[in-house]
């Protein structure tokens, strides 16, 4: 039986203020004990680190631990220990999602300003249509919120004009920031339920004449009206969607946007592919554009694999760290729905398997092969050059996909050092005694391992993009590459 790799993943989110106390040093040991028992990675780490070195970070945290009684500093230093070992698909989180720490003390002083103050729309569009090309203060809409930004004392202020969100209403201050942007720390942004954000933001600034990134968000210029940048055009859409799409940039060049490979986005990146059947075989240059895509399922990459396609993919197996606490995961598995009785069985027969090697590494391959051979029946001679736009974002699946394209003697990679999470997979989620915490943690390996780690190193572009490339300039930059 071919292996079955389940890529799940746990979301920490926050949401209302609680406040709550905690033994943390029993929760270290609980969460210690587990993830040395039972990580696929553990035996690795003991290799690469050494005994002493493992030791000596333990000793450390655990001064923490000892004095730590409120349950979410006893999180963080939780999740900070933990990183030792590795950054990615290792997480400790809350059992109960809807807990969140209060707000920072420490939040940003404004001079008094009232959140509805007098404010004619009307006026202001005449006033905004008025302004020069590279003021902030104007007229910005992002899809959901239409935002007047005006100037007021020492700040621009942010005001509703159109929401799609029916908790803002016309005239409310939806951020604000400091007109000096050396005092980011005076920024604040809104959230649905009109408290500040409790995080820090870059400071905010103009790009091109049309767009504005504040607040990790692109706003496009609404008033006054300035003739569009089509390049720019292109790579704010890119940068900004949400969704996977196709779309020709020019006679020789077609950019594919993947922001995700969530299996939720599994039949729309089929659709868009299969309905661009033509247009991505009679162009001559392909972009794929994956920056920001942390993963999701193998399956939501398989229909895009076949433009790429010049030679037979290799691509290296896993096996499992059979434990019982591993193995019950298979048994809320069978639970999930969407499943159909087949496969259920198929998660039957591999927990039976491992049940029968508990504590050994199991190939759940047939054959024990560790790596296959896949060969399509077709190339396609257009594309003809495709190029890979990657980032720091990405890791686990959308890493996996990378390293079959780059296989491919059509593909180079563009960009910045991925991520760094595949090594390890296969989550498992399991539950403190104090029902507090929640763990994160491995059952799997790659064959890779250890001779090709990739876990906190990511994979290298092939062209190094550097900071002086800003990131609304990288599809401008592929494309002179490519031509």
């Amino acid at each position: 039986m071919k292996s079955i790799i389940l890529i799940l993943f746990y979301i920490c989110i926050t949401l209302p203020t609680f406040a709550q106390n905690c033994n943390c040093m029993e929760e270290y040991k609980w969460v210690k004990k587990t993830f040395e028992e039972n990580d696929a990675g553990y035996p690795y780490y003991i290799e690469k680190y050494g005994k002493l070195a493992i030791e000596l970070n333990n000793k450390k945290w655990e001064k923490e631990f000892i004095k730590t009684k409120d349950v979410f500093q006893c999180l963080t230093s939780l999740n900070n220990w933990i990183k030792f070992y590795r950054k990615g698909h290792l997480i400790v989180c809350l059992e109960d999602q809807t807990k969140s720490p209060p707000i920072n003390a420490k939040q940003p002083i404004f001079p008094a300003i009232e959140n509805n103050l007098a404010f004619n729309i009307s006026t202001f569009k005449d006033y905004a249509n008025s302004l020069p090309p590279n003021s902030m203060e104007g007229v910005w809409s992002n899809g959901i919120y239409e935002i007047a930004i005006k100037k007021i004392n020492e700040e621009y202020i942010g005001f509703i004009i159109n929401s799609k969100n029916p908790t803002w209403k016309q005239g409310e201050i939806k951020f604000r920031f400091p007109i000096n942007q050396k005092l980011i720390e005076r920024s604040a942004f809104y959230m649905g339920d009109h408290t500040p954000a409790n995080k820090r933001f870059d400071s905010c600034k103009i790009i091109g004449s049309n767009y504005l990134k504040a607040f990790e968000i692109y706003w496009k210029r609404v008033a006054p009206a300035i003739k569009a940048d089509d390049q720019l055009e292109i790579e704010i859409s890119a940068l900004s969607a949400k969704n996977p799409f196709i779309t020709k940039i020019n006679e020789q060049t077609v950019l594919m946007r993947i922001p995700s490979f969530d299996d939720s986005y599994i039949k729309t990146v089929d659709s868009i592919v299969k309905s661009n059947q033509t247009l991505l075989t009679s162009t001559k240059n392909l972009i794929i554009d994956i920056r920001g895509n942390g993963g999701g399922a193998d399956r939501c990459f398989q229909a895009i694999t076949p433009y790429l396609y010049t030679n037979p993919i290799r691509t290296m197996w896993i096996d499992f760290l059979s434990t019982p606490l591993n193995n019950a995961r298979y048994d809320w598995i069978v639970k999930i729905d969407g499943f159909t009785e087949k496969e259920k069985q198929e998660f039957r027969d591999v927990k039976k398997k491992l049940d029968a090697n508990i504590g050994n590494y199991v190939n759940l391959n047939d054959g024990g092969l560790t790596y296959s051979m896949d060969t399509l029946p077709t190339t396609f001679e257009n594309p003809k050059k495709i190029a890979v736009l990657i980032d720091n974002a990405n890791a686990s699946t959308a890493e996996q996909f990378i390293l079959m394209a780059k296989q491919s003697q059509k593909v180079k990679l563009f960009g910045k050092r991925t991520y760094g999470a595949l090594d390890f997979s296969n989550l498992n989620y399991v539950t403190c005694p104090s029902k507090n915490f929640k763990l994160a943690y491995t059952t799997s390996r790659s064959y890779r391992m250890p001779e090709m780690a990739i876990d906190d190193y990511g994979i290298q572009p092939d062209y190094y993009f550097d900071n002086s490339i800003p990131e609304y300039e990288w599809i401008k930059e592929a494309l002179k590459i490519l031509n």
